[in-house]
């Protein structure tokens, strides 16, 4: 470049005419940059003419620095003694200050174009190369500028102006005095070595740039690798449902990233430059905020409305909280929530437990809706700055509807209560049989039972996803199949063969639903149990309560407590030998009128059997031994069923209707006989009611200093 600027400066140096908008400096022709033509304060004014009519302003020279322009004016001397020359103009100026300094000016882009460097940067250039301003650049009468400007001009110490030329003139414009012009012409002289001098400035300055951008580029990096790496953390906090250390970490990061920007923009051009990438990081900080918002589930539970008491009564209200993500959702641990009316006013406040389940307790609640949120003025949300306040977006409707006060709407409440789950689990069973329904812990029916079923049934329709079956009589196989898988998953614990949850397992559902009442006074209390077919397991469970005014008279809801009799009652103890037994049906089941029925009686060891028999009128039948049995002798583990299908009739179910029992007893020995008279389906009237009946039984076996076992079942029969 230098070498191309010599020979366009040799090729010029005849230059004759200079145009007043060009500067002349080492022969190339520039555009000036002057000011534009300022008129004197006390000109004369006048009114703007028409367009049509401006003329342009006539200069008259009327006096100059010298009687001739100098030579250098017209021809750009040659190098000489190591020294370059410049030659620059200025346009005409209102003032002789502003016609020099435009000069100057010129002089300085020139120097600039002639190095190669920006116009901008020409300071930088002699503040780096020689530290210190040179003043004789400027002529003194250049006065009236600031030392500021002066300064600024004065860095271009190597150029130094040589001679100075000027020219003055009248202005005129038509017939218009217009006032006084000054143009100014400056000869400046740059060391030859300067351009080389300002080559190896400016790869030191790229060298020193590049190494300020490295330097500015690794603190990004590393601004932009550690938020990586606290972004990350976030995620896998919220991916383990730590609601709390994912807000944690982010808070910290923004207050990081909000730090690091202000030092990037108090750290120089090439920090300052980067400050928007960290803010870039600022935003997207600001999305995980939004994404946390965004996976946060308030679940208020199916099966809505939710069935409350009425307005005297209170009610404790299920919610859960849950992190989603991945497809899976978490329980959101520890969190507290608030129940809010449809005004806004806070009703209740609780908090999650390990598995995302809150209960707001003892809530007083009206028909309508309300709302589930989290609460973010309590630990541990009330810990982080007010931009988690966008947390308590999220929330969960609740519909509440007031429970009736009669049977059939407590029984659809206390149904519901089985199903209070949260929308995001499954149903705990979808295939339910309704089991029995039985007084206290009696285990017998009435025909109170059979209304309570009924409506059971019709309110498990109202329940989505889940199918009733109706149970199935039992056989010997499937009594048999039924036994060896009953229990499994639960630890010490026998299933009765009877039970709700061995009959689930033989129809094929999931689950049984099983219910007892209780007479307590002015209120019937109502308890339903929902148990896993087979285990037994309870897997929900509600209790409701309804008035008994409410109850139809017909209904004597104590009637099974005069069956329940200290002989009638079967110790439930064993004395060596392990007897159950239980109906088609299982226990404690209500059989109507034309139902055929039938008893299963199975035993841990090799024994005789004494069954009797106790219908609804109190009447004592032994069932076995009878006259086509014989002794009755069984091995253990066979389940027999009385009448089984080769006995030649079956039971059906006729008048009179109650209450009726089996016992059965098993010995080592053939039992004694008993008094009474044989039946023509050879089996035995026997004589005396029931408290005579198994005294003797009782007495004979404890006589006999044998082991033995007894057990019992019951049913209940009523008219259809």
């Amino acid at each position: 470049m230098r070498k191309g600027c010599k020979a366009m400066l040799k090729h010029r140096r005849r230059l004759i005419a200079v145009s007043a908008c060009t500067v002349v400096t080492a022969g190339i022709l520039v555009g000036c940059v002057g000011s534009p033509t300022q008129l004197r304060s006390d000109a004369p004014r006048v009114a703007p003419p028409d367009v049509e009519q401006v003329q342009r302003p006539d200069y008259k020279k009327i006096s100059s620095s010298q009687p001739q322009p100098p030579a250098w004016v017209a021809t750009v001397p040659d190098k000489k003694d190591g020294l370059e020359f410049l030659v620059a103009l200025s346009n005409y100026n209102a003032s002789e200050v502003e016609a020099r300094t435009a000069a100057v000016q010129n002089a300085i882009t020139q120097f600039a174009r002639f190095t190669g460097v920006e116009v901008s940067n020409v300071k930088n250039v002699f503040k780096d190369l020689y530290s210190q301003l040179a003043s004789e650049v400027l002529d003194p009468t250049v006065t009236m500028h600031s030392k500021t400007g002066q300064r600024s001009n004065a860095a271009v110490s190597r150029i130094k102006p040589k001679q100075w030329y000027w020219e003055t003139y009248a202005v005129t414009q038509g017939n218009m005095n217009k006032g006084i012009a000054y143009k100014y012409w400056v000869l400046v002289t740059v060391p030859e070595d300067e351009y080389a001098r300002v080559q190896d400035w400016k790869r030191q300055q790229k060298v020193k740039k590049q190494r300020a951008q490295k330097k500015a580029e690794a603190a990004l990096k590393a601004v932009v690798d550690t938020d990586k790496s606290q972004v990350d953390a976030i995620k896998t906090a919220l991916a383990h449902a730590e609601l709390t250390q994912a807000l944690r970490t982010l808070q910290a990061e923004w207050n990081r990233l909000y730090d690091e920007k202000k030092r990037f923009e108090k750290a120089g051009v090439y920090y300052r430059d980067r400050a928007p990438s960290i803010a870039a990081l600022q935003k997207k900080l600001v999305g995980e905020l939004g994404a946390i918002q965004s996976s946060l589930v308030i679940d208020t539970g199916r099966n809505q409305p939710l069935r409350v008491s009425p307005a005297d009564g209170r009610d404790n209200v299920p919610v859960w909280a849950w992190v989603r993500g991945d497809g899976r959702y978490l329980p959101l641990r520890r969190m507290p929530l608030l129940l809010r009316d449809a005004s806004g006013k806070t009703l209740a406040s609780a908090r999650t437990h390990e598995n995302g389940k809150a209960v707001f307790t003892s809530v007083a609640l009206k028909e309508g809706h309300y709302r589930v949120l989290l609460d973010v003025k309590r630990p541990p949300l009330s810990d982080f700055d007010a931009a988690v306040a966008a947390l308590a977006k999220p929330s969960g409707d609740l519909s509440v509807s007031v429970m009736g006060n009669d049977l059939s709407d407590v029984v659809k409440a206390t149904v519901d209560g089985l199903f209070i789950l949260p929308t995001v689990e499954p149903l705990p069973v979808k295939t339910v049989i309704v089991g029995p329904v039985t007084y206290g812990n009696t285990n017998l029916a009435n025909e109170f039972s059979l209304t309570v079923a009924r409506e059971i049934k019709q309110s498990l329709l109202r329940v989505g996803d889940v199918r009733v079956l109706a149970p199935k009589q039992r056989t010997v196989e499937r009594v048999a199949q039924a036994a060896r898988t009953r229990g499994i998953g639960m630890d010490k614990k026998t299933v009765p063969l009877g039970s709700a949850a061995v009959q689930a397992s033989m129809d094929g559902a999931e689950g049984a639903l099983v219910t007892t009442y209780q007479d307590a006074g002015d209120k019937v209390v109502i308890s339903m149990e929902l148990r896993q077919a087979g285990s037994n397991r309870v897997l929900a469970a509600c209790t409701k309560k309804v008035n008994r005014d409410v109850i139809p008279a017909k209904f004597d809801l104590r009637s099974v407590l005069a069956s329940e009799t200290s002989l009638g009652k079967s110790p439930g103890s064993s004395h060596g030998i392990e007897l159950e037994v239980t109906s088609s049906l299982g226990d404690g089941q209500v059989y109507t009128q034309g139902d055929e029925f039938s008893f299963f009686v199975t035993m841990d060891q090799d024994a005789y059997l004494l069954l009797i028999y106790q219908d609804a009128s109190g009447a004592m039948t032994q069932i076995l031994p009878n006259r086509s049995s014989g002794p009755a002798f069984y091995h253990a583990g066979v389940f027999i069923q009385v009448p089984d299908q080769q006995a030649g009739f079956v039971w059906k179910v006729q008048p009179p209707f109650g209450v009726e029992r089996l016992w059965a007893f098993a010995i080592p020995r053939p039992f004694p006989a008993l008094h009474g008279s044989d039946l023509r389906n050879g089996m035995r009237k026997l004589d005396g009611g029931v408290d005579k009946v198994l005294r003797t039984v009782r007495e004979s076996l404890a006589r006999s200093s044998v082991t033995y076992g007894e057990a019992s079942t019951a049913i209940t029969t009523a008219a259809r």
